[in-house]
């Protein structure tokens, strides 16, 4: 099921029927709202025993371009003002006073970690897969490494080939699929507003909170974009202040998303993180 919020941002709902919980998804960055993604949500939604409201990117798909405020906002990495958009257009599909949980992945961990700061008490879980944008990077090495973990991901891909007899190939793959309309300066100020590392201010103001969110960070433990020790050091430095923080080291590196085992893994680990959240 698909909603285009009148903020122009588009919106899938993923429901597995009978779900107690309704978590709110954001794609990483280039990522919009076609068959080869959507599976991904489907399997999370059943395995998670949840509703999932996925959020399209800005700028690509179906979904409206960036104003120039959020573009600004962006070109000094700060993206609490287009996630403040985000916020809303999910407001337009969950009842108000909904408890939510958010998870991001890549630079969508970024922009599920500024929604979480623009309104902690909304939210009872934040999961930040493979988070990027919670150190400052130099542009260049933050290109070197998307390239680096490009390389990897065509493995992934078989394995997701390998999980089912109906799996669709990725769009690019596919030259019968539709092409995504792509705003080129939307998708590079999302990207480069990465190398700002904002998100570790996000997620201070997040559990620095009353009401805070609890927070599970995984990442792979060969990935160049969200490197073992620096999220290791990043899980300590949020649970020293306080906060319920569980890091998970997974095996794989940033393209783990791509693949559907893999994701099933991930999914084991949030129920589990769940688990442990207090009644």
């Amino acid at each position: 099921m698909f909603h285009v919020t009148e903020a122009g941002v588009r919106l899938s709902i993923v429901d597995p029927g009978d779900a107690p919980r309704t978590c709110v998804v954001l794609l990483g960055h280039m990522a919009w709202l076609e068959p080869f993604e959507l599976q991904r949500f489907e399997l999370l939604a059943a395995e998670l025993r949840s509703r999932l409201v996925v959020v399209e990117s800005a700028g690509l798909g179906e979904s409206a371009p960036l104003s120039w405020a959020e573009r600004r906002a962006l070109l000094a990495g700060h993206y609490r003002p287009v996630a403040s958009r985000l916020l809303n257009a999910v407001g337009e599909v969950v009842p108000a006073g909904e408890s939510l949980d958010l998870i991001g992945y890549s630079m969508g961990a970024t922009m599920a970690s500024a929604i979480a700061a623009v309104d902690p008490a909304r939210f009872t879980s934040l999961t930040l897969v493979e988070p990027v944008g919670f150190r400052a990077w130099n542009p260049i090495q933050l290109i070197a490494a998307v390239y680096h973990e490009s390389k990897s991901t065509p493995e992934y891909l078989v394995e997701t080939a390998g999980h089912g007899a109906s799996i669709p190939a990725p769009w690019q793959h596919n030259p019968l699929a539709p092409s995504p309309r792509r705003n080129l300066l939307d998708q590079s100020l999302l990207g480069g507003g990465l190398s700002w590392g904002r998100t570790d201010g996000d997620l201070r103001a997040v559990v620095g909170h009353d009401a805070a969110p609890s927070v599970l960070l995984i990442h792979g433990d060969n990935s160049r974009l969200s490197p073992a020790a620096a999220v290791q050091s990043l899980g300590q430095s949020l649970a020293a202040t306080g906060a319920h923080v569980n890091t998970v080291q997974v095996s794989g590196g940033h393209g783990l998303w791509h693949s559907l085992p893999r994701v099933q893994g991930l999914a084991r680990e949030i129920t589990t993180h769940w688990g442990l959240l207090p009644v």
